[in-house]
């Protein structure tokens, strides 16, 4: 994909994000005309990062801060690696307060919304513990690994009162946006069955059985990490 429609797709999901967020509508796109209002907003949203791998940082990370600096302000860096989260400072003009204690983060730092980009089977811990510490989440995909996991999730969401957006990065693509349209105007007719597949090549495919994601245990097999975008699209 080509620079600048990462970028407007990026652009695009984070007006959505803190729209959901801040007026506390449900976990669904809103539609531009919604969010425009808040995001004039004079109050800059405070956010923390835990995670902070290559989605954590490279979508996440320096690039939101740079293009939202009059909405948002990243307030705090957390990753289990010291090193990692060291560096992932350096990338930031900002040079947010780095931890490797995700509670002690939050109450030292005491953010709006905790962006949570960590390895798939542990975002329901934090997940969780965000919205019991006081805070809205945005969570990468997919929002857990489990069943349970994630109607522990759900629970912990009644419970706290707090608001969880999961990140589908892939809905807001260009092409992905013009196929709904084409779609929702009847372009085709009536559908009936939709048959959706994905190749994945060596250099976007393969590459994730040589990292975290093929390890069962950490990503829940590729049928939830990459196959949720299938599941978020076709829906």
């Amino acid at each position: 994909m080509e620079e600048h429609d990462s970028v407007n797709s990026r652009r695009d999901f984070l007006k959505g994000s803190l729209a959901t967020i801040t007026v506390g509508a449900s976990l669904t796109t809103i539609a531009p005309e919604v969010f425009a209002d808040e995001l004039q907003s004079s109050k800059r949203l405070r956010l923390a990062l835990m995670g902070t791998g290559g989605r954590g940082i490279f979508m996440w990370g320096p690039s939101v801060e740079k293009e939202f600096s009059d909405k948002v302000e990243m307030v705090g860096l957390c990753d289990i690696n010291a090193k990692r989260v060291s560096y992932a400072q350096s990338l930031f003009a900002s040079s947010p307060p780095t931890y490797t204690d995700f509670d002690k983060m939050i109450r030292a730092r005491n953010p709006d919304i905790v962006i949570v980009a960590t390895v798939d089977s542990t975002h329901a811990q934090y997940v969780i513990r965000a919205m019991e510490l006081g805070c809205d989440v945005i969570c990468e995909k997919p929002l857990a690994t489990t069943a349970e996991d994630c109607q522990a999730i759900h629970e912990a969401e009644k419970r706290t009162g707090r608001k969880v957006t999961v990140t589908f990065n892939a809905r807001h693509f260009s092409e992905k946006t013009k196929v709904k349209e084409l779609l929702v105007n009847n372009a085709i007719g009536e559908l009936y069955s939709i048959d959706y597949a994905e190749m994945l090549d060596l250099a976007h495919g393969a590459s994730y059985f040589r990292r975290w994601h093929g390890i069962k245990a950490n990503s829940g097999t590729l049928l939830v990490h990459k196959a949720s975008h299938h599941f978020d699209q076709v829906k």
